[in-house]
């Protein structure tokens, strides 16, 4: 008999712990194919990935630059996605960035939409945390992810700078241009 209370506490504590781990919930097979990730993926490092050398923002996409951008979305990792059910789709990746010792990672939430062909017709990021260890970002990123899907925000967590690099007191997401821009004092 104790044996058998011990194995059904065992199976009990994992059958728990596997119902409470919600990253299985935000994975992209739940709402796209794997080609209409690789899509989405792309549009998305068009719109937030660094633009080729010697190029502005609008020749950054006409398509001799579409084999740059191919290469780029290696440097891209979707972690979670999920969505409202109201056409919204709330993501949160790693992105290369780039500090004193070279190319590391960030986080990045935001938002988009998407148009009949299953392309970005709306992007928005909603924050970019810092710098900091990949685990790091991962735990920081996936608590202001479940954030935003549950509230369509981030606002209990802003300007909390071990948390959140963007938006602060200087800086806000233009989305009339895709970028990060700094406010006027």
């Amino acid at each position: 008999m104790r044996n058998f209370l011990f194995l059904f506490a065992i199976v009990i504590l994992f059958t728990s712990e596997s119902c409470s781990d919600k990253s299985h919930v935000y994975q992209y097979n739940n709402y796209f194919t794997s080609a209409e990730i690789d899509s989405i993926m792309f549009d998305a490092v068009m719109i937030m990935g660094r633009r080729p050398k010697n190029t502005t923002r609008e020749a950054s996409l006409l398509p001799e630059h579409r084999p740059y951008y191919t290469n780029l979305v290696n440097d891209f990792s979707l972690k979670h996605i999920a969505t409202n059910n109201d056409s919204i789709y709330y993501y949160f990746m790693l992105r290369p960035a780039r500090n004193h010792t070279g190319w590391v990672n960030r986080g990045v939430g935001g938002y988009f939409s998407l148009n009949e062909e299953k392309r970005i017709s709306g992007f928005v990021e909603v924050f970019n945390t810092p710098i900091m260890p990949k685990e790091e970002i991962l735990h920081v990123g996936t608590e202001l992810f479940e954030e935003m899907v549950k509230t369509g925000n981030i606002d209990k967590y802003l300007y909390r700078k071990e948390m959140i690099e963007w938006p602060d007191q200087r800086t806000e997401y233009d989305k009339s241009i895709n970028e990060w821009v700094y406010i006027a004092d």
